[in-house]
């Protein structure tokens, strides 16, 4: 199964998921909604944001990067089979949508 998980901030955390589906999909949450160095002790956690300045076109691919890298690094459980962007009303503003399968599920 393919659960979509957009970048916007959480609006609740759970200490105690129910199940690995919500625990992988919330640590997924967290890694999209993180900058890169804003956790102290844990400064490589997030999403490295140096693109920021970047053309669009350019910084969407750094950032799909980004996304495979750390996913990957910080919930291996999750395997990603996409990522696209989410309309803002902001322009410049880019919002990640990834779409992933939970491994063993």
């Amino acid at each position: 199964m393919v659960y979509t998980i957009s970048a916007n901030p959480l609006t609740e955390i759970k200490i105690n998921p129910e199940n690995t589906v919500e625990e992988v999909v919330q640590n997924v949450n967290m890694i999209l909604s993180t900058a890169l160095m804003s956790c102290p002790l844990y400064r490589d956690f997030g999403i490295n944001t140096t693109f920021i300045d970047s053309p669009e076109p350019a910084a969407k691919s750094l950032l799909i990067a980004e996304i495979y890298d750390k996913i990957e690094k910080y919930e291996p459980r999750a395997e990603v089979e996409s990522v696209t962007f989410e309309a803002s009303d902001k322009p410049g503003k880019i919002i990640p949508v990834v779409e992933v399968a939970i491994k063993n599920e």
